[in-house]
């Protein structure tokens, strides 16, 4: 039937009808949800399982942010650093404004440690919006940050972003 110039399916615009179709029929919605059965594993402590998991729907679905994001994590809890890394580096390139990813590529940096990039990583997920600077304090990957003039700069600017977003 045809509407104002719109073709409908069922009421809906045919274009929101095919895009759903495609969504919903597509090998990432497939992905999507292997990779929330990984992160089920992970939660319960089943890292071997989870790391299968994640690896199956980025097969799937090689753009998969999630999953490549969670890969990246259990990678980095296996001590596979490098892995980590290349993993946490590819979720960078799909949504780059994240800023745990950005944290956690930081925390990686800080486990090879490259204390530099460590650090200009940290002020990325900073300025990009991280904003648990307790649990920067706690992780024993940041330890060598803990008492230095970094670690004042980090806090400092953590307190100025924090402070303009109060003001808002």
């Amino acid at each position: 039937m045809k509407l104002q110039g719109k073709i409908l399916i069922y009421g809906v615009p045919a274009i929101l009808a095919a895009a759903f179709l495609i969504y919903y029929f597509s090998p990432c919605r497939r992905a999507e949800r292997i990779t929330g059965e990984a992160i089920a594993e992970g939660k319960k402590g089943e890292t071997a399982s989870a790391q299968k998991l994640l690896e199956q729907s980025i097969s799937i679905c090689p753009g998969n942010f999630l999953a490549l994001f969670n890969l990246g994590i259990v990678l980095s809890s296996q001590d596979r650093n490098q892995e980590a890394y290349d993993t946490l580096k590819k979720a960078e390139k799909i949504l780059p404004e994240d800023p745990s990813t950005k944290y956690e590529i930081a925390r990686i940096h800080a486990r090879m440690g490259r204390t530099d990039e460590a650090y200009d990583y940290i002020l990325k997920a900073l300025d990009l919006g991280f904003s648990d600077i307790r649990r920067l304090g706690r992780e024993e990957d940041f330890k060598m940050f803990r008492y230095t003039p970094r670690f004042a700069e980090i806090w400092r600017k953590w307190v100025r972003i924090n402070s303009s977003k109060a003001a808002k």
